[in-house]
């Protein structure tokens, strides 16, 4: 299952938050979660890769990786 763009409703939020990845394929209780971004590496990007990464964990997938894809750069960077 390829999912673009898809809100994840944050569970346990006091209101609805929602987030929003970029792309995440998920295969049985497996999910990757990836992030294009367009400019320099930032810190701030490995972050929030990491928190919708923790969102998949807490929503019970077994296996879980995040990656941030700088286009520009055509370079993939693992979190």
């Amino acid at each position: 299952i390829v999912l673009n763009e898809t809100p994840v409703i944050v569970p346990g939020a006091s209101s609805a938050v929602e987030k929003r990845p970029d792309r995440v394929v998920i295969s049985g209780d497996n999910a990757i979660v990836i992030d294009y971004k367009f400019g320099s590496a930032n810190p701030a990007y490995r972050r929030q890769v990491q928190e919708y990464c923790d969102l998949y964990r807490r929503m019970g997938y077994g296996v879980v990786k995040g990656y941030v894809w700088y286009v520009r750069e055509d370079r993939v960077e693992e979190v």
